[in-house]
Order: C-alpha cells, then sequence, then structure tokens
C-alpha cells in the first residue's frame, strides 16, 4: 500500500510536500494558522473523487493540546456541483485557522478511467460512499414512482421522503448516514424549489425524476471496476 502523503503546517513554515506520479500536492502557509492545499491533476484522466485528512492542534486556554482530526471527500460524480479535476488542472482549498498547527494529509484519489491512486482503504471507502448514495437514489425513484401513483400532493411527497429516509437510516451503519441523508435532503430542496415556481405536483415529480435518472447514470458509469492503483 502506498505511503500516504503529509504537509504539515508549523508556525506558518512548509515542513513538508510531495508529488506523486498522478497527482502533485502542495501546500502554502497563508499566516494565522491556515494552509492553502492545492492537488494538480498530473494524470491523462479526470480526477473525479478524492479523500484526506486533516489534524489541527488547538492549544486551550488552560496549556492544554487538543488534536482535532477529520477525514474529508470530495466526489464530483457523488455531487455534480463538484466539478472533477481535469488532466493538466487543479483544486486548492485553505484549511486550518483555529489551530497551532494543521496537518493535511492526502489519503487517495479515484480518475475517471477506474484508475485508482494512494490508501487502497480510502479508496473503498469512496468507492462504498458513491454505492451508498446509488442505493439511496434508487430508494427515492421508487418513493416518487409510488407518489406519482397515490396522486400525492408536494407536502405528502415531502412526508414520504422523510419516511423513507428513516427507514433506510435505521438499516444503515453510522457512516453511511451522511450519504443517505444528502441524497434525500437534495432530493426534498429540488422538489420545494420546482413546486415554488408555480410547477403542479406532477410536473415537480417528472423533474424529480429527471434529476434522480440522471444521478443513476452518473453513479452507475462511476462504479465500473477500477482497475489497479499506483503504488
Amino acid at each position: 500500500m502506498m505511503r500516504a502523503i503529509p504537509l504539515v503546517l508549523v508556525a506558518g513554515v512548509v515542513v513538508a510536500a510531495a508529488g506523486t506520479g498522478r497527482l502533485t500536492v502542495e501546500s502554502v502557509p497563508l499566516g494565522n494558522g491556515v494552509v492553502r492545499f492545492t492537488v494538480v491533476n498530473t494524470y491523462s484522466a479526470a480526477l473525479t473523487a478524492y479523500a484526506g485528512t486533516t489534524v489541527a492542534l488547538v492549544t486551550q486556554p488552560d496549556g492544554r493540546v487538543l488534536r482535532v482530526t477529520r477525514d474529508w471527500y470530495r466526489d464530483s460524480v457523488r455531487w455534480p456541483n463538484e466539478r472533477p479535476i481535469l488532466p493538466g488542472q487543479e483544486f486548492s482549498k485553505p484549511f486550518g485557522g483555529r489551530g497551532d498547527s494543521v496537518t493535511v494529509t492526502f489519503r487517495a484519489g479515484v480518475f475517471a478511467d477506474g484508475a485508482t491512486y494512494g490508501d487502497q482503504e480510502y479508496v473503498r471507502r469512496i468507492v462504498h460512499r458513491r454505492r451508498v448514495a446509488l442505493d439511496a437514489n434508487a430508494a427515492v425513484m421508487a418513493a416518487v414512482d409510488a407518489g406519482v401513483a397515490a396522486r400525492l400532493s408536494v407536502a405528502e411527497m415531502g412526508l414520504r421522503l422523510r419516511q423513507v429516509e428513516d427507514a433506510m437510516l435505521r438499516a444503515s451503519e453510522s457512516e453511511d448516514w451522511p450519504e443517505v441523508r444528502g441524497i434525500f435532503s437534495g432530493a426534498r430542496s429540488r422538489m420545494y424549489a420546482v413546486a415554488e415556481h408555480g410547477a403542479k405536483p406532477e410536473e415537480t415529480f417528472r423533474v424529480l425524476a429527471g434529476f434522480a435518472t440522471e444521478a443513476r447514470k452518473r453513479l452507475m458509469d462511476a462504479l465500473t471496476p477500477t482497475v489497479e492503483g499506483e503504488r
């Protein structure tokens, strides 16, 4: 398994930075405990998802140091507003601002052609999150179909989606809850947004079904078998 790439900012000084065969990862100190984290795609296919870990060491008023660790994921398949990093392009984001030191560790990435890079456990998590999203999206589509058949109002459909979401959460592992909640929350938001523009229930549900169908296609296309990751 490939070693993770740590990028460390201590007292405003970059301690380590690294590049890879498919990605270049770096950080730049911005002051006040903030580091700008940048990923450059040097591979031939778009980077559609990647994961990292941020660790902040925060000094408390009594002198104790609190360690705050957070895994984060960006996935343009799961969230269309998250654009993929195309070949030769980069993504840049500031981290920190709350601690005396910040460590940003790049964990793994998944490319559009199925290639992967990095810690295969994090690759597994990215793929698993996509599968959970696909299952939740299927539940939304089924609820919409049933609601159309029952001639539900928009308010009733909102309640039906909430009930299906609650049942899925009860049957899911806690690590999957953010994905389940995200899918159902997004579906309700889209539905209410369309309805607020004066659309009738049947038109509102048709638009919602269209969004769900597009999401299903994106997820199905992305869940093709991945090739062995670079090490």
